[in-house]
């Protein structure tokens, strides 16, 4: 954890440092830390389906249940949007 949180000092704006960060705090029983990460993480990339819903599994366990909803409903948006949008790419051609 100690990398990470030098990473995320040097990288503040990266999601992937801040959504590993925010993992590994969640992981290691630092909620409120954890769910400020993902928070940020989700700020900075609100396209991503798995910031949002490791957001909203945390929110939920925290007993957030509103706002762990509303991460958990914009993951599925966003998953579902994506699963859409690649099955249109891999639709035959007509001919």
């Amino acid at each position: 954890m100690p990398l990470l949180q030098k990473a995320e000092t040097a990288y503040p704006e990266e999601f992937d440092t801040r959504f590993a960060l925010g993992r590994v705090l969640l992981l290691t029983g630092n909620r409120n830390q954890g769910i400020a990460e993902l928070r940020a993480a989700v700020k900075i990339d609100d396209s991503i389906a798995d910031g949002h819903f490791q957001l909203g599994r945390a929110l939920m366990q925290a007993g957030e249940k509103q706002e762990g909803n509303r991460e958990l409903n914009r993951a599925r948006e966003l998953h579902e949007a994506k699963r859409k949008a690649e099955s249109e790419r891999f639709k035959p051609k007509a001919k």
